[in-house]
């Protein structure tokens, strides 16, 4: 028996629907793969942060303690009260705490790429980039650009049109349910005795029918009808979906371009704030030890130069976490030919 009518209605469709789906999880497996990336990479900058902050603040404690060298030696001598020595102490302190907890976030960054990247072993990472130089690939084009572009390349959208085209396809299948169902039939019969022979005789006779019946269930037309309709209801819904994921995306292109012009400016202005604070601690440190400035003059120009050189390096870090999400919103971390 063939059946004619399901070929039509009913086979093709039920195929592209169960093509439609492994395509929908394929595009979804690797739109997964690529945001985990993603990820992993902003944790990486994440590390590389802590490993910085330590860095400066160590520095920061270094110019503390020397400076406390210098007070102690003036408290000697009576040229300073024990107060401004006191003052120096809690700075020192204060600083030690900021290099033990950029260190426990250091440590806590290291621990969480071990465990993204599944490495056991117990080997100590190490900066492969100079992340306080501009990068030499970014993310080029206008706002308007990069977002069309992004709706083209993201395997989230292309995921959910491959879904409701399942949906629809699956709805097509089940819907021809309802229809009347046509067959092709054909049968050949070697009997002794052969039933279709009248009267019976005892000996071998072969027969052969071929034709085509059709058949109409009522009881059937209704509940795939039903069922038809909630496949479509589901496929529309997933469009919804797809609509609302698009107006999303537009808005990590935007976020991540807006965060990226402005880690830009950022930089440039976290620079001349250095280099300005550097000068003022040079100038305090050189009053400081002739008897010219005070010591609260001291440790404010101290804190200024630790907040300028953590904003720089903030600054720097935060392009490289831009560029990276700006990357991943446009697409730009799709492979060649992922998209089918």
């Amino acid at each position: 028996a063939i059946p004619l009518s399901d070929y039509v209605t009913k086979l093709s469709h039920a195929a592209a629907a169960a093509q439609a789906t492994r395509r929908a999880a394929r595009l979804a497996t690797r739109a997964e793969r690529l945001k985990v990336q993603a990820e992993a990479k902003v944790l990486y900058y994440t590390w590389v942060r802590s490993l910085g902050q330590v860095a400066v603040a160590q520095k920061s404690l270094d110019r503390t303690r020397a400076r406390q060298t210098d007070a102690a030696a003036g408290f000697s001598l009576g040229s300073i009260s024990k107060a401004d020595l006191m003052r120096l102490e809690a700075l020192v302190a204060n600083t030690e705490f900021a290099v033990k907890e950029g260190e426990t976030m250091r440590s806590l960054a290291a621990r969480q790429l071990q465990i993204l990247m599944g490495d056991k072993s117990s080997a100590s990472y190490q900066v492969g980039e100079d992340v306080l130089v501009p990068a030499t690939a970014e993310v080029r084009g206008g706002l308007d650009g990069l977002s069309t572009e992004a709706l083209s390349r993201r395997l989230e959208l292309a995921a959910l049109d491959q879904t409701a085209r399942s949906l629809r396809s699956g709805a097509k299948a089940v819907g021809a349910g309802a229809y009347p169902r046509l067959e092709a039939f054909g049968d050949i019969t070697y009997a002794n005795p052969n039933p279709r022979y009248f009267p019976a005789r005892r000996e071998w006779n072969s027969t052969w029918a071929v034709g085509l019946s059709a058949s109409w269930t009522v009881t059937e037309a209704f509940s795939t009808s039903a069922a038809a309709r909630e496949l479509s209801a589901s496929a529309r819904n997933i469009e919804a979906q797809a609509e609302a994921l698009r107006n999303a995306i537009r808005q990590e292109v935007a976020a991540a371009y807006l965060d990226r012009e402005r880690a830009r400016v950022a930089i440039q202005t976290s620079q001349r704030a250095a280099r300005a604070a550097e000068e003022a601690y040079r100038v305090a440190t050189d009053l400081y030890r002739v008897g010219r400035a005070t010591t609260t003059e001291l440790i404010e120009a101290e804190l200024d130069l630790l907040n300028a050189r953590l904003a720089e390096l903030n600054a720097h870090i935060g392009l490289r976490i831009a560029e990276v999400r700006l990357s991943h919103a446009v697409g730009r971390d799709v492979p060649a030919g992922a998209g089918g």
